[in-house]
């Protein structure tokens, strides 16, 4: 049995909120970035059943996402990506993982 993923994003994300009251950027970038994989790929039921295709499958998903948030999401074809919940989902994830062990 593992954790529930939508149980421990909002879990995790409150945490951030009462211990980092100083970094409310910190919570809403990691808000943004929980709320799109969730949202994009919220297939997964448990957080220990996330793996690093999950992330890439994100990675695509969030590539073609009409509700990107207005951000660009790449300059072309084999460009790195601009948004910046791809840059912060790994970590954030990384840290979920820690959170619920």
């Amino acid at each position: 049995m593992g954790t529930p993923m939508r149980q421990a994003v909002g879990a995790y994300l409150e945490h951030l909120r009462v211990h980092s009251p100083d970094k409310p950027r910190t919570w809403q970038r990691y808000q943004a970035a929980l709320g799109h994989f969730l949202r994009l790929c919220g297939q997964r039921r448990f957080v220990e059943a996330v793996t690093r295709s999950d992330i890439e499958a994100y990675k695509q998903a969030r590539l073609f996402d009409p509700a990107a948030d207005g951000m660009p999401c790449g300059l072309g074809p084999g460009a790195e990506p601009l948004d910046p919940c791809l840059l912060i989902l790994p970590d954030a994830l990384a840290e979920l993982v820690g959170f619920c062990l």
